[in-house]
């Protein structure tokens, strides 16, 4: 492996991405941070241009060998269980260089961070492998770099210069940093550029030219993985189930048939049983063994596996050791045996386990249809050598900022872009939720992902697919949907604990029933006493399954995202559907997000000198142009169509909460609050009239001084959102308290309050970023629960401090957005009451599942020790059905949650059209 590398310099950390597959069936949950998956896998996507990133692509190609190398070990792999995550975190975690580890068992993904000076890629591969799970690197693709699978020409003159070649074409523009890997039949390239000088289409015909074969190196997110190995699932249950028919028919439709013996000890009934059950236990209950093989060794814990284990062995070498000795013995018959009971138990348990697989599949589908948003193809136009404007339909990931597509009618928008040419009628629900068509024109925004109903639009690409929107929102369901809620940590010790508790309990039930048993008192008419202890022990063994508690949280958080992104609203993490669920008092930012933040100038009073107004008004647009507050650019707008020159701003700071100073020509200027802008000022009383006046009518206030000079007062007005009378009355129905905080002056604030019917209150102006934190942190030291709407950069430390931060998206500040728990993708304030209903819905459901998993346990596992049969005889669960225990107590868990993808908007809040 060589590589050719034109940036220098490394980060000791690194983050790595694996899709790591699980090649052990059973692993089962009894430990902290566990949850069930059919698969495991390893992290979050990493741009490898910087530092030894040779080592890093070489664990591809190390990743595929192993997949290959691992097939037939996986053959009779099928789903695994919540102990995968703590086998594979404790694996990692076990070597020194590498640092934190997150698991997600829906995504099939685990993120690590590792010192690349002491490990590669490659020796993470292998440690996996020995945990017993197969991995695969991940190929980070960005707005900045992309990765190629290049094939050597036919005529190639070898790998060194090819390699060279690969090296000096890619010295061009816009390229900063180029790594060459091997990759039979070629190479790996991973390419970093400036995206607005260059990209991965320049980059490919590039290559192309010098007669490579290139491809974008893609990731299926694991789903063919998936795929994989639920087709060695159900091999094994289709293999398992064509054994245990005769079994079954043996045992319980012809109970008498083949008593006589072949030989002395074995008998014709025996054999056949034997023989059918040797490949069930030791075939395809082989990933099970190693299961519990690798929770007790990699791990240190006892999970879901080794039970089974413990159970089917039991049963299974107690016959198969029973009629060894009778065979070799003349003092014993052909014994009573147990091969049903473990053939059974397997196939109960890998069935169950398979349609976990299916139900968690439906229960993560969210993240797929979004992925499935994005359209493969577009249509870029070029100019011919006539200048002539020709059509070339490429592959989406070729498109490069400032490139032009054309949408056509029915057409998935394959980027983010504006639009230079055209109209129509965009379906944008895909991305916000909202069903009703958007017009576009020249000069207007479209997504990655909506749909272009009519017309035919000329769009020029802004955002590449790996930074579109669409993008930005699959990464935050991504992560919203790895993470997990405090909940977890409730499931997460009572799991630690089941497993040993009832291996310890199957034990004392079965010295209860050998006691009572040598004692006369249990009937051992047709067991001897420690047979029939042992039936017992193997119900209790089997019929227990901390997977409904593992499962109770994950399964209704995955969902749950995924309805909120039905909705247009993306929620951060899985833990906001806990603290919204407990949320007393919600607040409310005023400019922007209760109002429709679209500020028009309704009055000005001019100061100063009347010769000097053209030029004030000039001065006042240079000055207020450069913020991003709305009152600002609403003025700036407002002098700038009567300017009568333009000028030039120096310089400006800004000064959150009041305004911002600015030098314009030599003269300093402020623009802002009253208060601060005249500060020293003493007003006219013309000016005190126009400020008593906005402020009966709840007008907002803009005020511009020149060098301690008042030049002018602007009077602006905006209008409540419409649907935000009807938020508020329904979130008060709920028995919520609902606060206004702005930096608006009172007047204005109190004018709102009275629209929505607020009090007064619970209505507070004047508040600078710092006024609004205290006042926030005020109702949480009261011991409040407080959920925070806002939309600006001066909201992002309240929304950093709320318990629930909600930032509208549309327009909205980045600053907002990035410390926002929750964001709403369209400036709909029913996402307030919907992230709040919803977070109540899923709670409910979580403890739905808890109470369910403690009623199954509660009556199951006595049922199975004998309890009631010395009240009402046979009042037992038989061995050989305690392994439909696991689908019991776990598909109702997954049903419930699944539930919850019937969530619909409260009636009050459904738009009318």
């Amino acid at each position: 492996m060589h590589e050719t590398t034109t940036k220098d310099g490394e980060a000791a950390d690194r983050q790595a991405l694996f899709m790591a597959k699980e090649q052990a069936v059973g692993i089962d949950i009894d430990s902290p941070k566990s949850t069930c998956c059919t698969s495991v896998g390893c992290g979050r996507e990493s741009n490898f241009l910087t530092g030894d990133l040779a080592a890093d692509l070489a664990a591809d190609d190390a990743a595929d060998d192993a997949a290959d190398d691992a097939a037939d070990d996986a053959a009779d792999a099928a789903v695994t269980c919540t102990g995968c995550e703590n086998t594979l975190k404790a694996a990692l975690q076990a070597h020194p260089t590498i640092g934190e580890v997150k698991c997600s068992m829906f995504l099939n993904k685990t993120e690590l961070s590792y010192n690349p000076a002491a490990l590669t890629t490659a020796d993470i591969i292998d440690i996996i492998q020995t945990a017993g799970f197969s991995a695969q690197l991940q190929h980070s693709t960005t707005g900045n770099q992309a990765c190629f699978l290049v094939t050597c020409p036919a005529n190639n003159s070898g790998p060194e210069k090819d390699r060279d070649i690969i090296g000096s074409t890619l010295d061009m523009a816009g390229v900063v940093a180029v790594n060459v890997v091997d990759h039979l039949p070629g190479f790996l390239v991973d390419v970093e550029f400036d995206p607005d000088v260059s990209g991965a289409r320049d980059v490919a015909l590039a290559l192309r030219s010098q007669g490579f074969s290139v491809e974008l190196a893609k990731d299926d997110g694991g789903a063919k993985n998936s795929r994989s190995e639920m087709t060695r699932m159900r091999w094994l249950l289709i293999i398992s189930i064509i054994l245990v028919i005769p079994v079954v028919f043996l045992a319980f439709i012809f109970p008498h048939a083949g008593a006589s013996d072949i030989v002395m000890g074995l008998s014709a009934r025996n054999l056949p049983f034997f023989l059918l059950a040797t490949p069930i236990q030791l075939y395809v209950g082989a990933p099970i063994y190693r299961g519990a093989w690798n929770g007790l060794v990699l791990s240190r814990e006892l999970n879901m596996d080794t039970l089974v284990v413990l159970s089917t062995s039991s049963a299974y070498f107690y016959s198969t050791i029973a009629t060894i000795v009778a065979m070799s013995s003349t003092r014993y018959a052909a014994p009573e045996v147990f091969f049903e009971t473990s053939s059974i138990l397997i196939t109960l348990i890998i069935l169950g386990r398979y349609l976990q697989a299916l139900a968690r599949g439906r229960a993560a589908d969210a993240l797929s249809k979004l992925k499935d948003l994005q359209s493969p193809t577009a249509n870029l136009i070029v100019l011919d050598s006539n200048g002539e404007e020709t059509v070339e339909r490429i592959e989406s990931g070729y498109l490069q900022r400032r490139d032009f597509i054309k949408i056509l009618p029915s057409e998935k928008i394959p980027a983010d872009g504006v639009v230079v040419r055209g109209a129509a009628d965009v379906d944008e629900s895909n991305m916000t939720g909202e069903s009703v068509p958007v017009g576009k024109g020249i000069s207007d925004e479209v997504m990655a992902g909506s749909i272009n109903l009519n017309g035919t639009l000329l769009v020029r690409v802004t955002r590449v697919q790996s930074e579109s929107k669409l993008n930005d929102i699959t990464k935050l369901v991504e992560q919203a949907q790895a993470s997990r809620a405090p909940s977890q940590a409730l499931a997460d010790k009572i799991a630690t604990w089941f497993t040993p508790f009832v291996i310890a309990l199957g034990f004392i039930t079965y010295l209860v029933w050998l006691i009572l048993g040598l004692q006369g008192i249990a009937d051992t008419t047709k067991y001897p006493s420690g047979v029939l202890a042992l039936t017992f022990a193997v119900a209790v063994l089997v019929v227990s399954c901390p997977c409904a508690i593992a499962l109770a949280v994950p399964t209704v958080i995955v969902v749950g995202t995924g309805v909120g992104a039905r909705n247009g609203i993306l929620v951060k993490d899985g833990s906001v559907f806990e603290d919204a669920a407990k949320v007393t008092h919600v607040v409310f930012d005023k400019t922007g997000t209760l109002t429709q933040g679209q500020f028009q100038v309704v009055d000005c009073l001019e100061l100063g000198e009347a010769d000097g107004h053209h030029f004030a008004y000039s001065l006042a647009a240079t000055a207020a142009s450069n913020s991003e507050h709305p009152l600002s650019l609403a003025v700036a707008l407002y002098c700038g169509e009567r300017s009568s020159q333009s000028l030039y701003l120096e310089e400006s700071t800004a000064y959150p909460g009041f305004g911002m100073l600015g030098r314009v020509q030599g003269r300093e200027v402020r623009i802002g609050k009253v208060t601060w802008a005249f500060e020293g000022i003493e007003l006219s009383t013309e000016a005190e009239n126009f400020l008593t006046r906005a402020y009966q009518l709840g007008q907002s206030i803009v005020a511009i001084s020149s060098d301690q000079a008042p030049l002018m007062l602007f009077a602006l007005a905006d209008e409540l959102r419409p649907e935000a009378a009807a938020v508020v009355k329904h979130l008060k129905a709920m028995g919520l308290q609902v606060h206004v905080i702005s930096g608006d002056h009172q007047p204005a604030v109190d004018h709102i309050a009275r629209q929505l019917g607020l009090e007064s209150a619970h209505a507070i102006g004047d508040c600078t970023p710092s006024d609004k934190l205290a006042r926030l942190m005020q109702l949480q030291a009261a011991g409040h629960l407080v959920a925070l709407c806002g939309d600006g950069t001066n909201d992002a430390p309240v929304l950093a401090q709320a318990q629930v931060g909600v930032a509208l998206g549309a327009g909205t500040s980045g600053v907002a957005i990035a410390t926002a728990k929750v964001v709403l993708l369209t400036n709909d304030l029913r996402g307030m009451v919907i992230i709040i209903d919803l977070a109540r819905q899923v709670m409910a459901r979580i403890w739905i599942n808890f109470t369910w998993a403690f009623i199954y346990n509660l009556f199951a596992i006595p049922l199975a020790a004998g309890c009631l049969v010395p009240v009402i005889e046979n009042a037992r669960i038989p061995p050989a059905l305690a392994g439909l225990g696991e689908l019991v107590s776990v598909m109702p868990v997954l049903a419930f949650a699944l539930l919850l993808k019937r969530y619909r908007i409260p009636t009050s809040l459904v738009k009318q059209t």
